[in-house]
């Protein structure tokens, strides 16, 4: 099933269910990870996240009305409420403070809109993980291929360390605890 979100900026393509398995191949959620899929579509990201790890939260954000409904009606059917939440909304304006981890599966164009946020996400200890496209400007550092019939996928995982000094405040390299508690030392 292929859609355009109502903005008509972004095509709707379902993450493959073979890439989902894979996902925590490269990206393990820590407990109390709060995660964020931006563009979250029927939102299956988050659900398989929330129904492998019951320890995390997980925010969907999509602006097609007719996805949100759908993702809502899924979240309740699965018994994912209070865990999984899905925000009618545009992912360009969403804050992402709250959240340790982001997930996307957006175009190029996209990616380098919200490349300033993520990359600040990134430097409070965060991670961002994308499907198929890099993040402008940010160097991966792990990815994961995947196969599936007629296409390959990559998955990219990127953490502080993916965030050059030309995009840090202070222009200077963040080294963080052990265990990424507590501030930068």
């Amino acid at each position: 099933m292929k859609m355009r979100n109502m903005a008509g900026r972004i095509p709707y393509y379902p993450t493959k269910w073979e890439v989902l398995k894979r996902i925590t191949r490269l990206y393990t959620p820590r407990p109390g990870d709060r995660v964020v899929e931006l563009g979250s579509g029927d939102a299956r990201v988050i659900r398989y996240l929330a129904r492998s790890f019951d320890d995390i939260t997980a925010t969907g954000v999509e602006i097609n009305p007719v996805l949100v409904s759908e993702s809502r009606k899924r979240v309740e059917r699965e018994r994912l409420e209070g865990r999984v939440e899905i925000v009618m909304g545009d992912l360009f304006s969403h804050p992402l403070d709250c959240y340790d981890v982001v997930y996307a599966y957006l175009t190029p164009n996209a990616l380098l809109r919200l490349r300033d946020r993520l990359a600040a996400l990134l430097l409070r200890g965060g991670r961002v993980v994308t499907l198929d496209y890099r993040v402008p400007g940010l160097e991966p550092v792990d990815r994961e291929e995947v196969h599936t019939p007629g296409r390959r996928h990559v998955l990219y995982l990127y953490t502080s360390e993916s965030v050059p000094l030309s995009l840090r405040p202070s222009g200077k390299l963040l080294v963080r605890r052990p265990g990424n508690l507590g501030p930068p030392l």
